[in-house]
């Protein structure tokens, strides 16, 4: 078998991973961020994430020639190489939305929680408690 079809086919078969999983961690849970965009940009980014992920499936099932295609052509290197970007660019993507951008998400929701939490939980100050003496009982 040819290293260029080898290598584009495995560079697809990480573009359709990267890019699945992505698509998981942006429409995984319904309070994200995207699902609060206005509706033609969230089913763009929703439309062409999914004909990425299908034709990079499908780039990846014809270069391994588990389906053979009658009008077969040879893949250029330029665009062997243009896959292998892409599917680095992909995996970063995926990395950086799960490990940093949920991650710290995830911190600031928990500070909230436990500010609210210590909130609802303290005593009254003195200043407080002398303010709301002194106030006309009804």
């Amino acid at each position: 078998m040819d290293p260029l079809l080898i290598a584009n086919g495995l560079a697809n078969f990480v573009i359709s991973l990267s890019l699945t999983l992505f698509f998981l961690m942006v429409y995984g849970h319904e309070d994200g961020i995207v699902q609060k965009w206005k509706p033609i940009n969230h089913w763009l980014l929703k439309l062409s994430l999914v004909i990425l992920i299908c034709i990079s499936a499908w780039n990846t099932i014809v270069n391994f020639g588990l389906l053979t295609v009658v009008l077969y052509t040879p893949t250029p290197p330029g665009e062997v190489v243009m896959h292998v970007a892409l599917a680095g660019l992909f995996i970063w993507m995926f990395w950086f939305h799960k490990f940093h951008f949920i991650k710290v998400m995830e911190e600031q929701k928990n500070k909230l929680a436990a500010a609210r939490k210590k909130r609802a939980t303290r005593t009254p100050t003195k200043a407080a408690t002398k303010t709301a003496r002194a106030l006309p009982k009804k």
